[in-house]
């Protein structure tokens, strides 16, 4: 499970189960849950890793 962008609305998420697709997590919550397959994903570790690859693609933009 993924964070994709940061919307208005929430967080656009993807999953990556079979099912495929993508899905708004509308309110701050401690985890996330996938509505096709039910898998959870903390919203911690996904916002750090969103936000360090965020961080980087503007880093390297700067080089």
């Amino acid at each position: 499970m993924k964070i994709v962008e940061r919307r208005q609305s929430g967080y656009l998420m993807e999953c990556g189960c079979a099912r495929g697709g993508q899905f708004v997590q509308h309110r701050p919550a401690l985890a996330s849950e996938c509505p096709k397959c039910g898998k959870i994903g903390l919203m911690t570790p996904l916002v750090t890793e969103w936000m360090m690859a965020r961080d980087s693609v503007k880093l390297d933009a700067a080089d």
